[in-house]
This record gives structure tokens, sequence and C-alpha cells, in this order.
């Protein structure tokens, strides 16, 4: 009597939730077929609750002699049913949508109600007298089905609270199947309304809750990003920014940010947020992995599972072991793809959706006019520093060896009476050297103007021809300073394609450079050699080696090293920026080694194709 009791309220207060429940999800949005799922289960749930609730009254009651067996009926439909729209909604909730299954599940529901009906029709009495074994199979088969699918597809819940409802679920249905008598029935009911109310709560939860309380979230991210864009902030705190905020959005286990570069099909890992620091720098080609891919066709690339789904070639290292869910949206600025945004899960993380794909995007939108307004603030800085040391070099570079050529035109007006050739020699040679040396820094400040704008980088290019026209327009230079020079070719070397004025000239200056730290008495080794597909020039001077600290500054525009016995070595600190740059429009790439005491070795490759 104290159980039916028990059972009677519960059923009453499930059945007021319930109902409250449904009423809000159809509320919220009845197109959503999630929530078109969940409001059938939720009707069959009330017809199971209200047959249990009317059973339980007539038990207790011994009123309307026929009421338990209308009663009784009714629970056993929303029995079946409630299982039957059970795995409905699992479905829903992990994604598999599917014509086939509004289908079957309708198809099953008019059997159950015709199967009942017909037996009514046979017997010719309203006889209630417990469950039917083929609903009871039913009931199991879907059960098993829907907490399979739950299991199985666990990350794509968005909270865990709906598979401990489903679960909780399937285990009060299953004490119908250990003891089948009204005691089982209602105490399986009493636990699968526990669970019917943990899934309400999820959903709700899931569909509602939760996206108002991101709603702060996600306003304060796209306020960020704004701030990013109408601030004066260096474009590595705004890669960093952009980064945090979209791992935070969409609970990402890992953020990667590519920029293109100028006039290039490449891309390069410029963030890399909780992922391995070796992507930063690495290049990706146009059409490599997710990121090539996304850039090349200018689209959005979800792929759910990386491992499962991917086919194509990886763009990152370790990404078939360690990806689990990617999305990788193009950043558009105007109408150029200036690189990408990926965020990432791991292989035992959530799987993201497509809600979480039009949050990326609408991120992205903000995110590519940032990086854009940081790049463009960057270059005006540059250009204000260049303007800078412009004025420097106009001021004193230019002005001493000016001062010096003056000085000895001024020494011959006043002997020119005097007839010493030799003398009259020599100071021509002083002016002569003077106005080259003046001519050489010029000729680096137009090279970096010609650089900055795109030329054509496809004729055929002879490295025998470069040397040797390097060396030969140096050669005045090259005597001045006693220097000898020893070049050495291999075998059968092969052309490439480039621009030969501009690789002329960044040979010139790495020669020049040589030369000019190389201590006396030691040669300047240039060397051409073929390796693994690549052409290698290599100049090798025998100077005070460049310390370690410097090494990665020797290529910035305008900078010069400050270590003892370089002293007297003049210049612009413009040559080796150049070099970096031409080397890089030939899609090459330049590096040194260099050891103190030793002298340094400055290499350049460059694709033979």
């Amino acid at each position: 009597m104290t159980l039916s009791a028990l059972t009677l309220v519960i059923n009453g207060v499930t059945l007021s939730l319930s109902m409250a429940f449904l009423v809000i999800i159809l509320w919220y949005d009845s197109r959503l077929p999630l929530n078109q799922a969940f409001s059938y289960f939720l009707f069959a749930v009330l017809v199971w609750n209200l047959g249990a609730f009317l059973f339980n009254f007539a038990s207790l009651t011994g009123a309307i002699p026929l009421l338990s067996d209308y009663a009784g009926i009714a629970l056993e439909i929303g029995f079946v049913a409630s299982s039957m729209t059970l795995y409905w909604v699992s479905t829903a909730l992990v994604g598999l949508q599917s014509r086939y299954i509004r289908f079957v599940i309708f198809t099953g529901l008019v059997f159950i109600v015709g199967y009942r009906l017909l037996l009514i029709v046979i017997t010719d009495e309203l006889l209630y007298d417990g469950f039917q074994p083929i609903f009871l199979l039913s009931s199991l088969l879907f059960n098993t089905f829907s907490l399979f699918i739950i299991w199985r597809y666990r990350r794509k819940l968005k909270t865990q609270l709906m598979m401990i409802g489903v679960a909780v679920f399937v285990v009060g249905q299953g004490g119908a199947f250990v003891q089948p008598d009204v005691v089982a029935h209602s105490l399986s009911n009493v636990v699968s309304c526990f669970g019917v109310l943990t899934l309400s709560f999820g959903l709700i939860k899931q569909e509602i809750i939760n996206p108002l309380s991101q709603r702060d979230t996600q306003v304060e991210t796209i306020y960020q990003i704004g701030l990013a864009i109408s601030s004066l902030l260096s474009l590595r705190t705004v890669l960093d920014a952009i980064a945090t905020r979209a791992a935070g959005w969409l609970r990402a286990d890992g953020v990667c940010i590519c920029l293109t570069k100028k006039n290039e099909t490449i891309l390069t890992v410029v963030t890399a947020h909780n992922l391995p620091q070796q992507y930063i720098d690495l290049n990706i080609a146009f059409g490599q992995g997710v990121i090539g891919e996304c850039v090349q066709s200018e689209r959005t690339i979800f792929v759910e599972n990386y491992a499962r789904d991917w086919r194509k070639t990886d763009d990152l290292p370790l990404a078939r072991d360690t990806f689990g869910s990617v999305i990788c949206v193009p950043l558009r600025y105007g109408d150029q793809i200036i690189g990408a945004l990926e965020v990432i899960t791991s292989r035992k993380g959530h799987l993201f959706d497509a809600n979480d794909v039009y949050a990326l995007e609408l991120l992205s939108s903000q995110a590519a006019i940032a990086i854009s307004h940081s790049q463009l603030f960057e270059e005006q800085r540059e250009l204000g520093r260049l303007r800078s040391e412009m004025v420097r070099i106009a001021s004193h570079d230019l002005k001493n060896p000016l001062m010096g050529a003056s000085a000895h035109v001024e020494l011959m007006k006043e002997h020119e009476q005097v007839a010493d050739v030799a003398e009259l020699q020599q100071s021509l040679s002083v002016v002569e050297a003077q106005l080259a040396r003046m001519e050489r820094i010029i000729q680096g400040i137009l090279d970096i103007e010609r650089l900055s704008s795109p030329s054509a980088v496809d004729e055929r290019c002879s490295p025998y021809e470069i040397v040797n026209n390097a060396l030969s327009e140096l050669s005045y230079f090259i005597d001045d300073h006693e220097v000898e020079i020893v070049a050495d070719f291999a075998d059968d070397l092969p052309d490439f394609r480039g621009n030969a004025k501009q690789f002329e000239r960044a040979i010139i200056n790495l020669i020049e450079n040589a030369i000019k730290f190389t201590i006396k008495d030691n040669p300047v080794r240039v060397c051409v050699t073929v390796d693994d597909g690549n052409i290698r020039f290599s100049v090798s001077d025998g100077g005070v080696g460049i310390p370690e600290g410097q090494q990665d500054q020797v290529f910035d525009r305008f900078f010069r090293g400050e270590q003892p016995g370089v002293e007297h070595v003049t210049g612009s600190g413009l040559g080796l920026s150049i070099v970096k740059t031409v080397v890089e429009n030939h899609g090459g790439r330049v590096y040194l080694e260099s050891c103190p005491g030793d002298g340094s070795t400055f290499y350049i490759e460059v694709p033979t194709q």
C-alpha cells in the first residue's frame, strides 16, 4: 500500500514536470529535429505515466472497474512507445539523422497500437492481463540500440546528463523484465521517471541554459576582437588573443593560425595554441592538408573525425595520431584570403557540430580584420623606422664618403699646377672609391624598393654566369681589399628558374660581406653544388665569426653586429636583408653557420625546378 501511494505521488509529480518540459521545448524551437524527437518521447512518457497514475489510483480506490483495464493498456502502449521514441532521441542527440528513423518509429507505434486493438477484437473483451511478450521484446531491442548509440557516439554529446538520463531510463525499464508484475512495473516507472527528468533537464541545459550562459563569453570574445581592431596592438598580441578566445568559445584543445606569404602559394604557421611549438614557422602549401585545402578552395572545411574521415595528406605532423575533430575556416579580408584559422579537439575530446562551424565563421570575419589592421600597423611602423634609417644613412653613411671625395677634389684644385701624375692618380683613386661606396649604399636602398614590388622570376638562370658576373662586378672591390677568391663549381650544374639580376645582387651582397669581414691573408670561398634537388650556393669568409646571440638578427634590416674586431667595417645593414628577400622570392631559403673566431658560411638553397 505504501509503495503504491509513493508511486502514485511520483507519477503525479513526473506527469506535471513532463508536461512543463514539453511546453518549454516546443516553445523554444519546435522545428529543431532534436526537439521534435524529444517532444514525441515526452508525449509517450506522458501516456505511460498517465496510465501508471490511473492504474495505481484504480488499484488503491477500487473505483470504476474498467478504469484499471484502460489504464493498463495505456501504460503498456506508453511503455513500448517510450522505448521506441528514446531511440529516436538518441540518434538525434548524436546527429545520426535519417528519414528512415521516423518511418521505423511511426511504423512501430502503429504496430503496437494495432496489435493491442486486434487482441481486444479477438478476445471480445477489454481486459488488461499484463504486458505482452512481444511488447517487452520490442522495448528491450530499442533500449539496447539506444544505449549502444549513446555510448558509441558519446563524444558528440554536449553534456553528460544526456548519457546519464538515457542509462537511468533504460535501467528503470529493465526492471519490468526482471520481475514482470505490478510491483516491478511500479518500481520501473519510478526509476525511469528520474531518467526522464535527467534527460529533460539535460536538453534544456544544452539548448537553452548553456547558450544563454555562453552569450556573455561570446559577446566578450567579439568585444575583445573588436578592441584589437581599434587598438594599435602588435600582430603577435592579436594572434594570441584570437587563438585564446577561439579555444575558450568552442572548447577546443588546440588552435592553429596560418598566414599567407605575399605573392606566394604558401602558408606559414604563426600561432600554435596548446599545440607543439615545432609547428611554428612550418610552411604549408596551398592544397596540402585541411589548412591548405581550406585556403585553396576558399571555403570552410569541417572534419568530424580526422583519423576516420580525412583521406588526403596531413598538413601538420602527428595530426593523424592526435587530432579528433577539426574545423578550418579561411581568413578573408576584402577579396583576399590572408590565412586560415583552425580549431582542433583531441582524439578523446568532444566532437564539433554545425553550431561550432557557424561560431568559428563568425569569429573568423572579425579575426581577419584584426589581423589585417595589425599587419598594416606594423608595416606603417616599419616604414617609420625605415624613414629614420634613411635619414641616418643620408646624414652619416653618405656624408662620410662624400666628404672624403670632396676633400681630395679640393686638394687636386690646390695642386692643379703640380705635374705629379702619381699623386694625382692616387687622389682620383680615392675619389673613385668613395663614389663607389656611395653607389653601393644607394644601390641597397633602391634594391629594397624594387624588391617590395613583385617581379617576374621565371627566366632561366645559370649558376656559373651568376657567380662569374658577381665576381666581375666586384673585381675592383676585391683588388682594393687584396682578398683571394676561391670559386668551386660542381660538375654539370643545372639551371634554375628565377630573376637573374635579383639573384646576382644577392650573391654580390654575400661575397661583398665576406670580403669586408675576412681577416687579411684568409681567402673567401664561393661554392656551388647540387643537393637533394636544390642548388646550393655557399660563401665562406675567414673572419671573426658571429656570436650565437646575434645569428638570428643578421638578416634583419639595418642590423649591424657589434662584436670586437669589426669596428672598421662600414655598411648600411641592408645587404643580408636583401639576400633573404630575394631568396624567399625564389622559393628558397638562406641560413648560416658560424663559430666565433672561425669565420662564417652563408648558404642559399633554391629548387632546380
